[in-house]
Formats: structure tokens, sequence, C-alpha cells
């Protein structure tokens, strides 16, 4: 019984000494997931801005002027009588 025993004693530190490595790694793969999140979202952040300044620059050049330069002033059609 003895024998078992430290057989399953024997068994359980050589898992653990197994797991140690296995937990670090996981904790700095861990880490290193947060701050690559933390980096994409001020991307993102970043792009969605850009995003929003170049609609805006579209509208803007969308709308008609309300001094419209007489070089682009169409002339009136002629009357038919």
């Amino acid at each position: 019984m003895n024998a078992e025993i430290e057989e399953i004693q024997r068994q359980l530190h050589e898992l653990r000494n197994y797991l140690g490595p296995v937990e670090i790694l996981l904790a700095n793969m861990e880490a290193q997931m947060k701050k690559n999140r933390a980096d994409l979202e001020r991307r993102i952040v970043k792009l969605e801005l850009r995003l929003m300044e170049l609609a805006e620059r579209t509208d803007s050049r969308n709308e008609p002027s309300s001094e419209t330069p007489s070089s682009q002033m169409q002339p009136l059609p002629e009357a038919t009588a």
C-alpha cells in the first residue's frame, strides 16, 4: 500500500513539474494578448477618426456653395415666343 501511495505522490510531483512552466507560459500569453488588444483598440479608434474626417470632407465638397462664382453659373435658357 505504501508503494502505491509513493507512486501516486511521485506522479503528482511530475505533473506539478510539468504544469509549472505551462502556467507561466499561459500567464505570459494572457499579458501579451491584453497588450495586443489594447493596441488594436487604439488603432481602431484612429481609423474611425480618420474615416469620420474623410466623411466630413466629402460632405463639405458635395454641399452647394452659397457663393457660386460667375464662371460656374449656367446661362438661363432664352425665352422663345
